[in-house]
């Protein structure tokens, strides 16, 4: 009996092919930063103001609910800096600096940490704080 292969569990992914979070979310950011550098051409200063503004304001806003929730800190992973890119290039150059601040904690608090993080949110947090109504 004890020749006998005991049956493993385990959790997902079953299989790994070596790459980390913070390996895909550079790359995730490095292939993004083409198209926000031609929208800060093609809209203006004010435009790389929103994205500056939307990508720390995403970073600081998963640093505090880290800090608060008392989990460890996962800024060093890039998946806020990746959110508050993409989020930044969906909202328009002309946004006031408060609007882009809620969105980014719309992203990073509800729809990225309280659903779980990494892997567990059923909804892009990017997509998720971008208002859905009709355009003004």
């Amino acid at each position: 009996m004890a020749d006998k292969m005991k049956l493993v569990v385990s959790f997902a992914p079953f299989w790994h092919n070596g790459n980390r979070v913070t390996d895909r979310s550079l790359q995730i950011f490095l292939a993004a930063v083409p198209a926000a550098l031609f929208g800060v051409y093609r809209f203006g200063p004010s435009a790389l103001g929103v994205l500056a503004l939307a990508v720390s304001s995403a970073v600081l806003w998963e640093l505090a609910f880290t800090r608060v929730a008392n989990r460890p800190v996962s800024i060093g992973d890039g998946t806020a800096a990746v959110i508050g890119l993409l989020f930044g290039m969906m909202l328009p150059a002309s946004l006031p600096w408060w609007a882009v601040i809620t969105g980014t904690f719309l992203a990073i608090v509800v729809a990225r940490q309280i659903y779980g993080g990494i892997g567990a949110n059923p909804f892009n947090p990017a997509a998720v704080s971008r208002r859905s109504g009709p355009a003004p």
